[in-house]
């Protein structure tokens, strides 16, 4: 069995000075995560302005869309939207890609917010639960209408790697956007034809 490796010595002082710093950056990048979402719905028609990008334009709303943490944002219609016009297999991996990016607040979030969860047995089962099932963890969340961002913050917290996290969170959102994407192509497409029957 490997010996545990064991920094410098902390000091309570010190260790209480980084248990603040990290949770003034965890808040402010809630706070700045918040004000996001606002101006994504205040000025949703600037967002939906990407449509005319086409697929660069589902990259970049994927990625302001997903980088609001905790706070809905209005980019998933421009991307359903867009899977009505665009090649909905085309479509998925690349606003999937874009998701995943933007999934990268919840955890930075979770990696500047460690300090607070660090040495509590709470910590110790986040932990354990990583090593096990991380990567299907992910997945999962990022491929289900589940909070995304709490698996975020929870891989960022333990200090799952990071092109873990991405891989198995762009799969997950790749798998989400391309159902998305094609139930728009078709059942939009289906509805017109109803409609258009005599």
């Amino acid at each position: 069995m490997a010996e545990p490796v064991h920094g410098p010595a902390v000091t309570a002082g010190s260790d209480n000075g980084a248990r603040w710093t990290g949770l003034l950056l965890a808040a402010g990048m809630l706070l700045a995560s918040g004000c996001l979402a606002v101006l994504s719905v205040v000025y949703r028609e600037r967002f939906e302005r990407f449509e005319e990008w086409g697929y660069a334009g589902a990259f970049l709303i994927s990625i302001v869309n997903n980088a609001t943490v905790l706070f809905p944002a209005v980019g998933w219609a421009v991307v359903v939207a867009l899977g009505t016009a665009l090649n909905p297999f085309l479509l998925g991996p690349v606003s999937g890609a874009g998701a995943a990016i933007g999934e990268l607040t919840g955890y930075a979030v979770g990696v500047t917010g460690r300090e607070l969860l660090s040495g509590t047995r709470g910590y110790r089962w986040l932990r354990g639960l990583a090593e096990r099932w991380g990567g299907l963890a992910v997945f999962v969340f990022a491929a289900m209408p589940l909070p995304m961002d709490i698996a975020g913050m929870w891989a960022g917290s333990v200090r799952y790697p990071l092109w873990r996290f991405l891989l198995w969170c762009a799969l997950g959102k790749t798998i989400k956007m391309t159902a998305l994407s094609l139930g728009a192509y078709y059942g939009i497409n289906w509805l017109l034809s109803l409609l258009r029957a005599p």
